[in-house]
């Protein structure tokens, strides 16, 4: 127990910065939500008018499902169930394989396991870890409901299914740990699952209602929040996370350190031509990762092309424009677009930026860099294929997402070209968080990963942006200054002092990495 807790205490000082950031985002979600819908629909008799539209788009029903009652809380619920069941999905994902297999790779358990720690202590812990913070969630998320007026009942039920779904992929996330031999497989493999999940959901809604209960992304939308609560579907969530982590455990006992029970695959004795060099070998060790999200946004553009044009009808322009004076209003399909620009096209490449620019500190942890650089390699011909790879991969992704979109929600060449531009206005906000990574890894590495607080931190302003909780809280965020192209507004200087700016921070970065040692 002893050690139990001393490694609980590492893990804990380990997230002390981002954890609390990942958390303080959902309560913050939902109250943004609750006082933008309130704001817009300020009447039992729109908030009626509303859920009956929702409910007669198929569109909207396959992406979220029914509203279960025409209310303020139904529909925060309908909204935001599904989406902050995918989010404590991926955060819990993310955090589990951190804790275990990434341990292992960076040679960490070995070391602690050559004391006096037993050999499932450090996954136990793990899982000690997750169950803290899903409950933690739960009640952040319950106090946000009631602080907002919402029925306790169904607060308590909405909180429960997105911890339930954190605690799922918690479990997937350690089993998978043990059957895969590093961190990156377990992550895409993990992804892939959420993203199953989430297809699973959508065909649920659709119609094919025994595809969808496979799904834990149902369940919390069928515990009917704020409706008459179904409080047995709790059990799917503590049956499937229990069978999940007790097997992670079982198999933790049965495999070698730093092994999975899968060994890795070993790859051609002659390599091809074209995987000579330092080019081909970041593309090789960073191809998943940019592909896994170019076909998720795709996906994700094409659902949200459609919901577009079916929930064109639901936007009270009037009121969401009253601010701006008279002038002739955009079409509500681009004004829905644009919104989903704001998370999609700026949030979750800035998070793929973040990814591709902090391989070259693995490389460097793993020890693959001294290796590479103990060639006649200099160290900026090693640094720049990642360089090019965090330019690209957003922009790759961003730009399937737009034509998607535009696909769907348009189906005409002009409408696409103009969303595309549009999504592409976003990267040099992207390239700027990517760019700060870097930096953060030529000259102190060991802080390199404080670039994803910097990320939780703009999303954060986007938040109180949005709440107007600071009135200067939004200028924070790079993505304050994109311009709204699908609206009308022009780009402006800002763009080019983003791209200024990211330029500057890649040309500190390869001065720092020239100055000090590697592996520091």
């Amino acid at each position: 127990m002893n050690g139990l807790g001393v490694l609980l205490k590492l893990m804990l000082r380990r997230e002390r910065l981002a954890l609390p950031l990942w958390l303080l985002a959902f309560p913050l979600v939902m109250v943004a939500n609750l006082m933008s819908t309130h704001k817009l629909y300020a009447t039992p008799e729109a908030l009626a008018a509303l859920a009956a539209q929702i409910n007669g788009s198929p569109a909207e029903v396959a992406l979220y499902g029914q509203v279960w009652t025409p209310t303020l809380a139904g529909l925060a619920e309908w909204k935001l169930s599904g989406t902050l069941g995918v989010l404590a999905g991926l955060l819990n994902l993310l955090l589990v394989t951190r804790h275990t297999r990434g341990e292992e790779e960076d040679g960490r358990s070995e070391l602690l396991l050559s004391g006096a720690v037993g050999r499932s202590v450090p996954l136990g812990a793990a899982l000690l870890l997750v169950l803290g913070v899903n409950a933690l969630l739960a009640l952040l998320l319950f106090t946000a409901q009631v602080s907002q007026g919402l029925e306790a009942g169904g607060a308590l039920a909405l909180s429960l299914g997105v911890a339930g779904n954190g605690l799922v992929f918690a479990g997937a996330g350690a089993l998978l740990s043990q059957v895969f031999p590093n961190a990156r497989t377990v992550n895409l493999l993990g992804g892939g699952l959420l993203g199953l999940a989430f297809a699973l959901r959508v065909l649920g809604n659709a119609g094919a209602a025994a595809l969808g209960w496979l799904s834990p992304l149902t369940w919390g939308h069928a515990l009917r929040p704020f409706a008459d609560e179904r409080w047995s579907v709790l059990l799917l969530f503590v049956l499937l996370s229990a069978v999940l982590m007790a097997l992670a455990v079982g198999l933790n006992r049965r495999r070698d350190l730093g092994a999975g029970l899968l060994p890795a695959r070993l790859g051609p004795a002659q390599a091809s031509a074209g995987l000579g060099g330092l080019w081909a070998l970041a593309w090789r060790t960073q191809r998943g990762l940019i592909w896994f999200w170019t076909v998720a946004l795709g996906l994700l553009g094409a659902l949200l092309g459609g919901v577009a044009v079916s929930a064109a009808g639901q936007i009270p322009l009037g009121q969401v424009f009253a601010a701006q004076g008279a002038g002739p209003l955009p079409p509500a399909t681009d004004i829905l677009l644009t919104l989903s620009l704001v998370i999609f096209g700026g949030l979750v490449p800035a998070a793929l930026a973040l990814q591709l620019a902090l391989r070259p500190r693995r490389e460097e942890v793993s020890g693959l860099a001294e290796t590479l650089l103990s060639l006649p390699v200099a160290r900026q011909r090693w640094l720049a294929p990642h360089l090019t790879l965090m330019l690209l991969g957003p922009a790759l992704a961003l730009s399937a997402f737009a034509l998607a979109a535009g696909l769907t929600g348009g189906d005409n060449w002009t409408h696409m070209q103009r969303l595309w531009l549009a999504a592409l206005a976003y990267l040099p906000a992207v390239w700027l968080l990517g760019a700060a990574a870097l930096a953060l890894f030529g000259w102190w590495p060991h802080l390199a990963g404080l670039s994803w607080v910097l990320l939780g931190l703009t999303a954060l302003a986007e938040v109180l942006g949005d709440l107007h909780v600071f009135g200067a809280a939004l200028t924070l965020s790079p993505f304050a200054y994109v311009p709204k192209l699908l609206l009308g507004e022009q780009p402006g200087a800002a763009l080019w002092t983003e791209l200024a700016l990211a330029t500057a921070l890649i040309g500190a970065t390869f001065a720092g990495l020239r100055r000090r040692d590697v592996r520091e």
